[in-house]
């Protein structure tokens, strides 16, 4: 059975020093961190470099200044980590400004696309209303040269005659409105003639039935009347009553 003591390493002329492993190992280490750490400060760098040059190029859409310097700082603090420490945080960073300048490119293309058919859209405008003067200034001159022509052949101004004329159709108006009124006052007296006709009738009628009514109602004539009712039954013979 081997012992941990037996197992260990040994150099090429079979002698162990434990001593010379331990420098060993710790040159190797030193030499490694120094690698690392010259490799963290090559990516910080280059991250730093990346940071202001897309700073730089908000700040030149924008045109609003840089920004505050405690956002920096804690940038670069995050910067300042081992890269797989802050790996995806930087990522996301730089993902979201990268995300965040291809709008404002597009942003700023449209709003110079904007302006420009803003721009056209008012020149077009311009020589429409230049043309349109020039058309009221054409017409203008022409009613200016017809007046002057046709001023011999002016019709004459209106005097008391064109007055006197419209006088005389308000009259004929009225006249038409009072023929109008007459007219529905005698429909309106024929229709309430009518209507005294047809009550007066009705109450001739009435007392007509009232005589009548009264007449029947004497002894004489309802004796009479009482002679001539029957009745009949299905299995008798008809009975006939006079009380005479």
């Amino acid at each position: 059975q081997l012992s941990a003591v037996s197992i260990r390493g040994t150099w090429a002329d079979g002698q162990r020093r434990e001593d010379d492993f331990v420098e060993a190992t710790h040159q190797q280490y030193l030499q490694r961190v120094d690698e690392l750490s010259e490799e963290n400060d090559d990516l910080r760098a280059s991250l730093h470099s990346l940071q202001d040059e897309l700073l730089e190029a908000l700040n030149a859409i924008e045109d609003n200044g840089s920004r505050s310097g405690m956002g920096r700082e804690q940038l670069f603090k995050k910067m300042n980590l081992p890269f797989e420490m802050a790996r995806h945080e930087i990522e996301g960073q730089l993902r979201s400004k990268i995300g965040t300048l291809r709008d404002k490119l597009t942003d700023a293309a449209a709003k110079k696309r904007g302006e420009t058919k803003r721009v056209e859209e008012e020149e077009e405008m311009r020589h429409q209303l230049s043309e349109y003067r020039h058309q009221l200034e054409e017409q203008a001159q022409a009613l200016s040269l017809y007046g002057s022509k046709s001023e011999a052949f002016s019709p004459p101004k209106p005097s008391r005659l064109f007055d006197h004329a419209l006088t005389e159709e308000e009259l004929k108006l009225e006249r038409e409105e009072l023929r109008r009124a007459k007219e529905r006052l005698l429909d309106e007296e024929e229709q309430r003639a009518h209507h005294t006709s047809t009550l007066y009738n009705m109450e001739e009628r009435e007392g007509e039935a009232k005589q009548e009514r009264s007449r029947l109602q004497t002894p004489e004539v309802f004796r009479r009347h009482k002679s001539r009712t029957s009745w009949t039954s299905p299995s008798r013979s008809t009975i006939v009553f006079d009380e005479r």
